[in-house]
């Protein structure tokens, strides 16, 4: 049977074989491929690589060359099986595990914990005000005010912070309702201070709110 690597634009794909040993019998493959020299190959949050196992894709996709990279879009080879075109022919995975290097490990049976710890150390989300309750925060000197010092999971290094649109941020001025906007200042790598703007009343303690029941959020990103 084949399986097939394909870029995100469908412009290069390597296409190999593996055997079935016996039929019914759950069997451990190990596939190596060559990392690719051509492409174009995302590294962000779209699609970076794609793998298909190919059950019946026409001669169309058939690769002009099997183990290698080659130009175009293709799911199998020459002498490929495809499981429908027996009949009650069944076909089955589990376990799969994409890894750098020539060398297979076994496969990572991860808590669902474990999983979101290792997301988290890249990208997490914070909900800095989360109803139209106002929220009392300290002032700081100057015109502004601070939210106390925002904790979260430690990341792969300081993030960047950046704010959802949602709802409209707002403080009592001692009188009334009036815009402000926030920002994050002294971020490390688990920890950062929200400020908001304008908010600060000299002597006294602040008030800011999230308008209209909208919560805001505050978006921490540490990718590579």
């Amino acid at each position: 049977m084949a399986v097939a690597f394909i870029n995100q634009t469908e412009t290069h794909s390597y296409v190999t074989d593996y055997t079935v040993s016996s039929a019914n019998t759950w069997e451990y493959k190990t596939i190596v491929v060559e990392g690719p020299t051509v492409g174009a190959w995302n590294t962000n949050n779209t699609i970076g690589i794609r793998l298909s196992w190919d059950l019946g894709s026409g001669s169309t996709y058939q690769t002009p060359t099997s183990d290698a990279w080659v130009s175009g879009w293709y799911y199998r080879t020459s002498s490929s099986v495809r499981p429908t075109e027996t009949l009650n022919a069944t076909w089955q995975i589990t376990g799969v595990q994409l890894e750098i290097g020539d060398t297979a490990t076994p496969f990572e049976h991860r808590s669902y914990g474990e999983e979101l710890a290792l997301c988290q150390r890249y990208y997490q989300t914070l909900t800095v005000l989360n109803t139209t309750y106002s929220a009392a925060i300290s002032y700081t000197g100057g015109s502004n005010a601070v939210l106390p010092t925002t904790n979260f999971s430690t990341m792969r290094a300081a993030p960047s912070v950046t704010f959802d649109s949602s709802g409209n941020i707002e403080y009592f001025n001692g009188s009334a309702w009036a815009d402000t906007t926030v920002s994050a200042q002294d971020t490390t790598d688990n920890y950062t201070v929200i400020i908001a703007s304008g908010a600060g009343i000299v002597s006294k303690g602040s008030l800011i709110r999230a308008d209209q029941g909208v919560p805001l959020n505050a978006l921490l990103d540490a990718e590579l």
